[in-house]
């Protein structure tokens, strides 16, 4: 075996040996290096295997010291790195359990909410179940309401034009009766005289007469002329009275006869200057009895207050002239 073969043979030794014994490649590529760098005079026979191997041994002792410092740096180095893996583990086991801790806190928070928001929600859909139905019955109801608008609407048309035909028949009856209060103004007076003629025609036959006789005629100027003349209804007056005094009198006879007494009392006031007109004095139910101006009927109580007026009471500028006659009650 020549020195050649012989370096073949031993390489693949050496190169187990360095990776037993944790001998890194590089320093093996050296050793390979620098025996392939010995010239021939340095290699023969076995002496040269001999020397070879036994410069491979202290190569190997060289590199295997290096390699033991370099382990003890590195261990220590690793022991280093270890401590701060532990603390930093640690730190990150505490910041990952109050981050866990943060996180389940929240997501208790998130289930309540949750469960809030669920219940919310189903009050919500409830809501909206009841409001749909609502909505419905409120449909159908504004259906109805519409139908009966409709109906409505239809009657108020009906009836606008019946307004407007009333109104066109109201504008005609107004005009006929502004003409007919005309025509009537032109005859109040008139009126009033018949209503005179009838009330003295309705008296009894003994009143009737009496007051024919006073008039000097019975036709409607007659009874006119009475009013000029202040002695005759001064006599007519005490006609009037001696008949409403009486118990259980006829209230149409004394009505009838007061209306023509009071028609007198207007035709004389007519004709007189206004500081010589006769006034008008009313009696209030419920007063008292005045004797100044009243005389009580043979029927009144003797106490009490003014029960009803059958003739009012006649005032001139000097005084009462005609009292009034009251019941007492």
């Amino acid at each position: 075996m020549d020195d050649k073969q012989l370096l073949d043979y031993l390489m693949p030794i050496f190169s187990t040996c360095y990776k037993k014994f944790q001998i890194n490649e590089g320093n093996l590529s050296m050793l390979q290096n620098d025996i392939s760098h010995k010239s021939d005079d340095d290699i023969s026979s076995e002496t040269t295997a001999q020397k070879i191997i036994q410069q491979i041994s202290d190569k190997f002792d060289s590199v295997q010291e290096n390699n033991n410092s370099n382990y003890s740096e590195i261990s220590e180095g690793l022991h280093r790195v270890q401590k701060q893996i532990d603390s930093l583990r640690e730190t990150i086991n505490d910041k990952n359990q109050q981050e866990f801790k943060d996180l389940q806190e929240k997501l208790n928070q998130q289930t309540v909410q949750l469960e809030n928001f669920q219940r919310e929600n189903e009050r919500i859909k409830e809501d909206y179940r009841k409001l749909s139905a609502d909505h419905q019955s409120k449909m159908l109801e504004c259906d109805n309401l519409n139908q009966k608008n409709k109906n409505l609407q239809e009657k108020l048309n009906q009836q606008t034009v019946q307004l407007e035909n009333f109104q066109r028949e109201n504008e005609r009856t107004k005009e006929a009766y502004f003409q007919l209060k005309s025509k009537m103004s032109e005859y109040a007076d008139f009126n009033e005289f018949v209503i005179v003629k009838n009330c003295i025609d309705s008296l009894n036959e003994t009143n009737r007469n009496y007051i024919k006789a006073l008039c000097n005629g019975s036709n409607l100027l007659a009874f006119v002329s009475l009013g000029r003349e202040e002695s005759k209804i001064n006599q007519l007056w005490h006609c009037l009275k001696d008949i409403a005094v009486k118990a259980n009198a006829d209230e149409n006879e004394i009505k009838n006869l007061n209306t023509y007494f009071e028609f007198c009392i207007r035709v004389f006031n007519s004709v007189r200057p206004e500081q010589e007109q006769y006034l008008v004095r009313e009696i209030e139910l419920g007063s008292a009895l005045d004797l100044n101006v009243c005389i009580k009927t043979a029927d009144s109580k003797q106490i009490g207050n003014v029960q009803s007026v059958l003739t009012k009471c006649i005032l001139s500028a000097n005084g009462v002239v005609f009292k009034a006659i009251v019941k007492i009650g």
